[in-house]
């Protein structure tokens, strides 16, 4: 993988091995216009609530449950863009009974990621810019952000439905920049855990960094890897 100039590689990584092994370290110069964060399983662990739905709404409707190794890779599209596929002529009854699932243990299965909070935080201190960009039913985002008191961390929510379509398409991230008044460019980034996040990133014209260990990396050379939210709060504590 060929990391940005701006990043440093950890001279431990070896040939065809795609996540960075060290930290990316970044100059204070080169401080983001814009920090926007995916929200499900980047800065808020939702993963059983999720896959519990998931697998209850599939079977509901007759069809496999899906192994937890399948549903991580399947599930990253919103609602309006999944389950027509799935389940095809019933998909508004079947996104309904999700969500009626989800709305069950949204708030109780709600856990920050560790030090999300405070790497947020750290971005408001530092002024920097920071929204949320999601494949969540928008209402359901909104919601939680609210329940977890974190309102005031971001300058823009923009959730499924809210953009004329949502990631991978670039429409997302580009009306939360406006929302912003952050224009465009690789001085923004896009920080989440799967494909659909960084795709919208490089769609948009943004720098895609992915975090946590949900997929295997297979990066183009514009991706970069942190680890989770403490080690990019440890990068931006030295910015």
């Amino acid at each position: 993988m060929v990391i940005p100039s701006q990043f440093q590689m950890d001279e431990r990584q070896g040939p065809g091995r795609h996540k960075n092994s060290g930290q990316p370290l970044f100059s204070p110069a080169l401080l983001p216009a814009a920090v926007l964060f995916d929200w499900d399983n980047t800065l808020v662990d939702t993963w059983k609530t999720i896959f519990y739905a998931v697998n209850n709404t599939l079977l509901a409707f007759g069809l496999e449950p899906w192994t937890e190794d399948i549903a991580r890779i399947n599930i990253q599209h919103s609602g309006r863009e999944a389950f027509p596929k799935l389940f095809g002529d019933k998909a508004r009854e079947a996104q309904s009974f999700f969500y009626r699932l989800i709305e069950e243990d949204e708030l109780q299965g709600l856990n920050p990621m560790p030090e999300a909070e405070a790497l947020l935080k750290l971005l408001a201190g530092k002024g920097i810019p920071t929204g949320v960009v999601s494949n969540k039913s928008s209402s359901f985002l909104h919601k939680e952000v609210a329940h977890l008191q974190w309102k005031s961390y971001f300058g823009v929510l923009v959730g499924a439905g809210d953009a004329a379509r949502d990631k991978p398409a670039a429409d997302p991230i580009l009306l939360a920049l406006q929302n912003l008044n952050v224009p465009v460019s690789r001085k923004v980034w896009m920080i989440g855990d799967a494909p659909v996040d960084w795709d919208c990133a490089i769609a948009a014209g943004c720098q895609p960094i992915a975090i946590g260990s949900r997929f295997e990396y297979s990066f183009s050379e514009q991706i970069v890897y942190v680890e989770n939210c403490g080690a990019l709060k440890k990068i931006f504590a030295k910015m």
